[in-house]
């Protein structure tokens, strides 16, 4: 019968022991530059990028650390890798000396990026991927991304996820007139910014003052109850006020019902 070629190994790996252990991060970024080198070489020849890269140090006298540097778009640039392998052992130094070190790729298909003529210019893959990666060293783990909502009334929560977004629009779009009830945006105020309000008999607000926000209230729509939580150690029971001062802004306030305090939680623009 024919001979069949086997396929390859989808996981690219590179790495040595050494004679003694490293204990300076410069002298330990020189020893990792040979294996990377020989690792963007090999995914050069399958035509592929990485879109992961995992670093692995074997620590003297015993131990392991186990390093993981994400990318927003696959590349496979061994000098970006040590600038990011760089910063993440600057911020998180291993325990002890390393006496072994490997690196291993997850491969993928690298991210065709093309000028276009008439639409928007297109970020370059490479570079939005070393910049996102250098945030998230600096920062720390799950501290940078893209926000997303979470399944809850509460406003202020949010969760993040890893920044991967599409690729721009072969045209922009016409600007379209949004109707007037719609040309206005709350602008979140994080920290919540307490107020001192006094209110009536029915609890709407006759009038509001605290940091930077004062007057007396000439409309109040509301209340819009909310209630989350009740059957956990966090509970949330608030009710919502779109105010009008007479300074003519428009601000987003809440009663807290546990506490009994009032909050300005955003403005209207």
């Amino acid at each position: 019968r024919p001979l069949l070629p086997s396929p390859a190994s989808p996981e690219a790996r590179e790495g040595f022991a050494l004679d003694w252990a490293i204990e300076n991060l410069e002298v330990l970024l020189e020893a990792a530059r040979a294996p990377l080198e020989r690792l963007a070489a090999r995914l050069e020849r399958r035509g592929q990028s990485c879109r992961a890269l995992r670093a692995e140090f074997e620590l003297e006298p015993y131990g392991k650390d186990a390093r993981a540097l994400d990318f927003s778009a696959p590349t496979r640039e061994p000098a970006r890798w040590l600038e990011l392998l760089r910063l993440e052992l600057a911020a998180r130094p291993p325990a002890s000396g390393v006496c072994a070190l490997s690196f291993s790729a997850e491969p993928d298909a690298a991210r065709a990026a093309q000028l276009s003529l008439f639409g928007p210019a297109a970020q370059s893959p490479d570079a939005l991927s070393a910049f996102l990666a250098k945030l998230a060293a600096l920062l720390g783990p799950g501290r940078s991304g893209s926000p997303a909502p979470v399944d809850s009334p509460r406003p202020e929560l949010f969760a993040v996820e890893p920044y991967d977004p599409p690729p721009p629009p072969e045209v922009r779009p016409p600007a379209r007139e949004m109707p007037a009830r719609l040309n206005c945006a709350l602008r979140a105020l994080r920290p919540w910014v307490e107020l001192e309000v006094l209110d009536g008999e029915d609890a709407r607000p006759r009038s509001v003052s605290g940091r930077g926000i004062a007057g007396t209230v000439l409309v109040a729509s509301g209340p819009w109850r909310m209630e989350d939580g009740w059957w956990g150690d966090a509970p949330a029971a608030r009710d919502f006020w779109d105010v009008l001062l007479s300074d003519e802004a428009v601000y987003r306030v809440f009663r807290d019902r546990l506490t009994g305090r009032w909050y300005a939680d955003g403005i209207y623009d």
